[in-house]
């Protein structure tokens, strides 16, 4: 699972280290940015094992407390 696609790159790395049968899950909410992603994806042939789900991975209200507190902020 991928959590920030943005323009792929890591990804790719991923996608490209996964055996034939493996997969990845990404979450991003920008169309605009993994539309680059998507494209590289198909140039090096591992758009098949990428599933892309464009909406938020986390919703509001989901992270526990302990955790946005860790992280200075509130999600």
């Amino acid at each position: 699972i991928e959590i920030g696609t943005f323009t792929g790159y890591s990804s790719l790395s991923v996608a490209s280290a996964l055996p034939a049968d493996g997969h990845l899950w990404c979450c991003d909410v920008s169309e605009e940015f993994t539309s680059v992603a998507r494209k590289f994806w198909k140039l090096a042939k591992v758009d098949k094992k990428i599933t892309l789900t464009l909406a938020p991975a986390i919703l509001e209200g989901e992270l526990p407390d302990s955790v946005a507190a860790f992280h200075g902020r509130r999600f």
